[in-house]
């Protein structure tokens, strides 16, 4: 049976195929391949109309064999399903069938049915007789049997607090009965290991605890100590009381013992304290280096594997002081000099936990610049960790003179090396120096002028991300160099001409590169997408004119265009259409740039003739603003709803986004200057706009992909003239069965314009919609040491130039998530910045407009807006004098306006989301109807939430119920699940059904760092209700 992404088999195709691929009688190699595709399975549909017949099937096969080894793989294919057991909705029915092996004669059989009916424990209630078998065979001489036993225990003492106790009573006893005939080493072992796993808050494990320590204090059996100081091991590690006396112990056995895999296995035990919070006292390190020391001063054995492993601990735990550390670094330069198994490698180690454990001043004496350069020229050393080492470095000690220093160091031994891999760490250094601390831009410029000289770092992705970073100012045209080294990778120039797209060096490098390599695809999507690509880099804004601006349009619109080509075939995907949709935006926005220059610009003809004072200027600029104002608001609106889907893009792109939006609404701000004081009223132009959007609205959403498009770096070089991919190497590549159907309505397929509303967070941090009154946001003030995020609280309007009644109709911008250790690192630096206005607030806003316009747009800009919150224009010749600080505010800040468009990395999204109706009969096979009985309807909701590579958080997931009949919404259901920590949910409603119409499910959740809420997935389900005949 073939698995796909989506739910296009219905559950009474997919029983039929399964059982057909589980019949015993068929061909043994192909029953096995079908058995072992299970998981697969249940994870491709993991809603119940799925995993209850899995599970059923599975437990006839189970009871049907008479092969064990066939119990024990369908034993080890449940565990790995394990995490599917809550969508289940009957256990009975999986109990029911295998229980009668348990009176079987086959012991063998008895256990693993024990063991099957022990890994559903969490969901059923606890079964005497499955206790007393795993009771009998505990004991059992056969290793197998017993294994299976112990496995079963511990699957039931994890869940029933009682015989988790009875556990631990049984321990200690058997503990005083080793060594017996029931009492093996082995027994001890394995029960000891069952019970190392129970919670203190579930049982009073204490009892064993002090009882198996005066053992171990004693010495009574040093035989079994290493799986008692294991056990005590694993109990300790949560608890500050018992960390230091469990490792004391440890280390005495580890000093005294003979038994080489006794010795090592100890040492292995110090791992459960090095990889958590607990920091090291001093005595126990000077314990652990004197240990380590006799074992290097030990001439006739040879401790190297023990060696090893306590200077991997001692280079990783953390001290309580930092004459511990200290220490460490003393002794492992000193014994590197006279053992071959510590070396420079252990000393970089220490310093990288040191630096990323500590604050600096606290390890100006243990770590220095020099000793760090030091380390850097031993050649042995692995760069990735000497860069790590370096990075963090410098992100904790954010001065100038320190960044000279290691500039000129770096620059001076990139010059002199001749490896490739040391070159790149070098610019590594450069590339993270340019991160932090942008003024180094201009020394890079030169920099780079002399290593395209020397080529050297030529052939390195890291070497063009110096040269195209986006703080060089100055564009190295790439026709300089691309002919002149003719052994360049097509794999490599592509991610060159990416980067040089992304870091916004567009004319000069990105559009040469992609022209050029346009020319070497032959698929028909990869020449679109090349083309739409290419449109982008020539919609720069290079002069502040009129046409300029207008070509930039056209492009915008050409690239936008383009796109439809794209849809048109190719199946859709969620990354084109965003693209798509962030495309639109921001030609929206540039249309209004344009729009604002031609009014004010043909406004000064008119100044002499029509307008004789401040007021009728101020209304002639009303009344051609008010419109774009509105529109500016939609935009931004537009923006907010592409946010509320991207919980799980990658920090860039929610960067991008949100600028995108600063920059509608900083554009908002400055016409809004212009507008004074007028008291004229929006209900006639709110009117016909509400028309507009009504319409636009009930259009079908366009949706893009690009399914066979695939990165360069992905092929061989022979193969680069195929295909090209969106991705970048950040995506696995899309298979027609990863997208939505045409029927479906969920996330992906979600219209950007949503009704006439805004979404808006409420105090208790619910995206709400709302068409009351908001008013619109100061650029200079609307965030206050990142309070909006984390409270909530709005920030009143300054009121300047305009009034209440003007933004009667103008939404609150929304935020999203951002980079917070990117922001959060600048915050320092931007407010001990000599020579910059120390502006409240303005610390997000700060670190976006120096990355996207550059420090120096960004401080022209801060000085014109602060001028004008204070200006307040008398006469017509002062407001013309406004006028020009907007114009100059509009020139500083979108000339060099060069947000690309987002190439997302969105974690793959799995999240399912279905209806469970039980029980149902469906009117056709694809599933896109039910057919209900007339009157109270119980229903389920049921979800899977599934992300690949992230891990989210939340903090309360929110399923919501739209049900209609026909176009009328008839009833509304919203329930909140708080503390999720499964990956399904399953939750109950209540309809009333009474005529045909269809239910729309709308999964949402509050994401718990950033409080704000994300739309999961969205659809909808049509059903009819059934007609009663009588004859």
């Amino acid at each position: 049976m073939k698995t796909t992404r989506d739910f296009d088999i219905p559950p009474q195709k997919y029983i039929h195929a399964l059982t057909q691929d589980l019949q015993l009688h068929k061909d043994s190699k192909k029953f096995l391949e079908a058995l072992e595709n299970i998981p697969v399975l249940l994870d491709t549909y993991p809603l119940s109309s799925y995993v209850d017949p899995t599970f059923i099937l599975i437990g006839e096969v189970f009871l049907k064999t008479a092969d064990n080894s066939i119990r024990s793989r369908i034993l080890k294919i449940v565990k790995k399903s394990c995490h599917h057991f809550e969508a289940i909705s009957d256990f009975s029915k999986v109990k029911e069938g295998v229980y009668h092996i348990l009176f079987s004669t086959d012991d063998v059989a008895k256990i693993l049915t024990a063991n099957y009916l022990a890994l559903f424990s969490q969901f059923m209630e606890q079964d005497e007789f499955v206790v007393d078998i795993i009771k009998q065979y505990v004991h059992s001489t056969d290793i197998s049997i017993a294994k299976y036993a112990f496995e079963a225990m511990k699957h039931y003492a994890s869940y029933y607090p009682i015989y988790a106790a009875n556990q631990i009573r049984f321990l200690i006893e058997s503990y005083y009965e080793y060594p017996s005939e029931r009492v093996t080493v082995f027994f001890i072992e394995q029960l000891l290991d069952v019970c190392s796993t129970f919670s203190i808050g579930v049982v009073d494990i204490d009892i064993a605890f002090k009882t198996l320590a005066n053992d171990v204090y004693l010495k009574t059996k040093p035989d079994i100590v290493v799986y008692v100081l294991k056990f005590l091991a694993k109990l300790s590690v949560e608890s500050l009381n018992r960390r230091e006396f469990v490792i004391a112990r440890i280390l005495t056995f580890v000093h005294k013992t003979v038994n080489r895999m006794e010795r090592l296995a100890l040492i292995q035990l110090l791992g459960y304290f090095v990889d958590t919070l607990f920091f090291w006292p001093e005595n126990l390190v000077r314990d652990v280096i004197s240990i380590t020391n006799d074992f290097v001063h030990e001439a006739k054995v040879d401790y190297k594997e023990e060696i090893g492993e306590l200077t991997k601990y001692l280079s990783s735990l953390r001290a309580q002081n930092i004459s511990s550390i200290k220490t460490i670094c003393n002794f492992i330069m000193d014994t590197s000099a006279k053992s071959k198994y510590i070396t420079d490698s252990d000393l970089l180690f220490v310093y990288r936990n040191v630096i990323d454990n500590y604050a600096p001043e606290d390890i100006k004496d243990v770590v220095q610049l020099e000793k760090l350069f030091i380390l850097f020229k031993n050649d042995t050393l692995d760069s990735k960790i000497l860069f790590a080492a370096m990075r963090s470095y410098l992100s904790k000690n954010i001065t100038i003179p320190l960044y000279v220093d290691v500039y000129d160091f770096c620059k001076k031994e990139v010059m002199n090396e001749k490896r490739t891999d040391r070159v790149g760490l070098y610019l590594k250094v450069i590339r993270a120096i340019l991160d932090l601390e942008h003024t180094f831009s201009s020394k890079i410029e030169s920099l780079i002028d002399m290593l395209f000289e020397k080529e050297i770092g030529i052939q390195t992705r890291v070497f063009y991300e110096l040269v195209y970073h986006r703080t060089v100012s100055k564009t190295v045209d790439c026709n300089l160099w691309i002919k002149s080294i003719p052994s360049f990778d097509h794999s490599l120039l592509f991610e060159i001409a990416m980067i040089c797209l992304i870091n916004g060096h567009w004319q000069t490098a990105a559009l040469p590169l992609f022209s050029y390599l346009s020319k070497s695809v032959t698929s028909v999507n990869s020449k679109i997408w090349f083309r739409s690509i290419i449109c982008l880099c020539q919609s720069q804004i290079t002069t502040w004119n009129v046409q300029n601006i207008e070509n930039s349009i056209e492009n915008q619109e050409m690239a936008v265009g383009t796109l439809h080509e794209v849809a048109s075939v190719s199946q859709n995907t969620r990354n084109m259409r965003v693209i798509h949709e962030f495309l639109t935006i921001r030609t929206g926005l540039f249309s209004k740039i344009m729009n604002a220059i031609l009014v004010l610009d043909n406004s000064d003809a008119k100044i002499n003739d029509q307008f004789k004072s401040q007021t009728d200027y101020q209304k002639f600029l009303f009344e051609e603003f008010q419109f774009e104002i509105v529109e500016l608001n939609e935009l931004i609106k537009m923006v907010s709803l592409i946010l509320y889907q991207s919980l799980d893009a990658d920090s860039e792109t929610h960067m991008q986004m949100f600028f995108l939006s600063v920059q509608i609404n900083l554009l908002k701000t400055l016409l809004s200057y212009l507008i004074g004081e007028n008291k004229v009223d929006y209900t006639d132009v709110l009117k016909e706009r509400e028309e507009d959007y009504i319409k636009v609205q009930n259009e079908e959403a366009h949706q893009f992909s690009l399914k066979d498009i695939q990165s360069y770096d992905k092929m061989p070089s022979k193969q680069y003239d195929k295909t090209l991919s969106n991705d970048f190497d950040l995506m696995p590549p899309t298979r027609k069965s990863d997208l939505p159907s045409k029927t479906d309505s969920r996330l992906w397929d979600h219209a950007i314009l949503e009704g006439s509303t805004t979404g808006q967070f409420n105090e208790a941090t619910e995206c709400v919609y709302s068409t009351s009154d908001a008013m619109d946001i100061d650029i200079l003030n609307t965030v206050n040491s990142f309070q909006f995020y984390y409270n909530k609280q709005y920030h009143s309007r300054t009121k300047k130039g305009a009034n209440n009644a003007d933004f009667k109709a103008l939404d609150r911008i929304q935020f999203t998530t951002v980079d917070w250790n990117l922001i959060q690192g600048m915050e320092k630096k931007y407010k001990e910045h000599d020579g910059r206005p120390d502006y409240s607030g303005s610390l997000l806003h700060a670190d976006l407009y120096v990355k996207y316009i550059g420090d120096l747009n960004w401080t022209k800009l801060c000085h014109i807006l602060q001028t004008l919150k204070t200006f307040s224009p008398k006469n017509l010749n002062e407001m013309l004098k406004q006028k020009a600080l907007i114009m100059e505010g509009m020139l500083i800040a979108f000339k060099d306006y060069r947000v690309i468009i987002p190439f997302i990395a969105y974690s793959t999204s799995e999240t399912k989301v279905n209806l469970y109706i039980h029980p149902k009969e469906e009117v056709n096979d694809s599933r896109e109807e039910y057919l209900f009985i007339k009157g109270g309807m119980p229903i389920f909701v049921e979800s899977i939430l599934k992300f690949k590579g992230d891990k989210f958080k939340f903090e309360c997931i929110i399923i919501e119920i739209q049900h209609f009949e026909g176009l009328q919404l008839k009833e509304l259901h919203k329930k909140e699940i708080i503390q999720v920590k499964a990956d399904y949910i399953k939750m109950p409603f209540l309809l009333n059904i009474a005529n045909d119409g269809h239910i729309k499910v709308i999964l949402s959740c509050i994401e718990s760092q950033s409080k704000i809420r994300y739309l999961l997935e969205e659809k909808t389900f049509t059903y009819k209700v059934e007609v009663n005949v009588f004859y």
